[in-house]
């Protein structure tokens, strides 16, 4: 009879602490459900966020889009123009086409890697071939300027300005984009620049 006593004793204390586990699970359970609401809620949330950005982003490139349809319009233009100019042989007026030529091309550049523009890794890499580098090579042989230490020093960073972008251009082919702001923050640097060079030259013309 003491045994049994016990042994009901001890069947008391382990129902006594199954129903404390009960109402632990229960408790384990409604905090489950007040949190799966609350995960629920903030991956709504996060859709909408989400949702929101994307929204945002194609309003952007809708914009990236329309603001470079207009570029080209505007470039085409210009360079009608420029084509009843270029003959005048004006060498500050050629000096301040020559800025605008190698701004448009880094202008497109931008573009390209945009998605917005075509462009082939020979207009890249080939810094004769842009109109900024033909320009240069057929200045060094009539131009008043042709022997100044300025002019001269054009050359190194527009060379550069074209490694630079034909290395951005390999990257984005495969898909490498760990080194691609580096590469373009020596790039501009570079632009930077062959611009100072020709606003010095286009003074110096200028005080003659």
């Amino acid at each position: 009879m003491d045994t049994a006593q016990r042994a009901m004793g001890a069947v008391e204390n382990i129902v006594s602490e199954v129903h404390r586990i009960v109402e632990y699970m229960a408790n384990i359970a409604a905090n489950t459900e007040e949190q799966a609401a609350a995960t629920e809620d903030i991956a709504t949330r996060v859709t909408d966020i989400m949702d929101g950005v994307m929204n945002v982003q194609n309003a952007i490139d809708a914009l990236g889009h329309d603001i470079y349809r207009t570029s080209v319009q505007v470039n085409d233009l210009r360079n009608a123009v420029v084509e009843r100019i270029a003959n005048a042989h004006h060498d500050r007026m050629l000096l301040r086409i020559a800025k605008t030529d190698h701004l448009l091309w880094k202008w497109w550049l931008y573009n390209y890697m945009m998605g917005y523009h075509a462009m082939e890794e020979e207009q890249l890499k080939d810094h004769h071939e842009c109109r900024f580098g033909k320009w240069y090579d057929a200045a060094k042989g009539h131009s008043s300027f042709a022997a100044n230490p300025l002019f001269q020093r054009l050359d190194e960073p527009h060379q550069r300005v074209h490694r630079l972008a034909s290395e951005i251009y390999h990257a984005l082919q495969q898909d490498i984009r760990s080194d691609i702001s580096a590469k373009m923050h020596d790039l501009e640097e570079a632009s930077q620049e062959v611009v100072r060079l020709l606003d010095a030259l286009y003074e110096e013309l200028e005080r003659q």
